[in-house]
């Protein structure tokens, strides 16, 4: 994703810029029945996407090109490892002494959404689990 390059363009500084008051809304489709005209998408409504998703590639660490259609994806996944310490969507358990390498999966459980739920290596069914606000009600020590 980089810069619009065509005729009609303007350098940066010298763009659109949005309205300062107006009510935000959603794009419509015209109806002829009812006299009702298209959404008009204005420059700076379209500038603004496109500054948004360059800035997003900048920041996953790539350089912008108008020839590369998929870097808004990488983009993401660079930046979602960087904050998670490369380790992915998931969590990787194993390599310890007596350990094997497992994918754990942890959600909402979906009957109760209040419970959190364990499932390893995808068919190995932990259970919910339990947290110490719960087990200081249910356990005597």
């Amino acid at each position: 994703m980089d810069r619009n390059i065509a005729s009609g363009t303007v350098p940066l500084g010298q763009h659109a810029l949005a309205p300062v008051s107006g009510t935000p809304g959603l794009f419509v489709n015209p109806d002829p029945v009812l006299g009702k005209a298209p959404t008009v998408i204005p420059p700076w409504f379209l500038n603004q996407l496109a500054e948004e998703i360059r800035n997003a590639v900048i920041r996953g660490g790539l350089t912008p090109s108008k020839d590369d259609w998929s870097q808004l994806g990488a983009a993401m996944v660079a930046i979602a490892q960087s904050v998670s310490g490369g380790a992915g969507p998931y969590v990787r358990q194993g390599a310890g002494i007596g350990q094997v390498g497992s994918l754990v999966n942890v959600g909402r459980a979906a009957i109760d959404a209040n419970k959190l739920r364990a499932t390893i290596d995808g068919s190995n069914d932990f259970g919910n689990f339990a947290f110490e606000g719960w087990t200081g009600e249910n356990f005597v020590p």
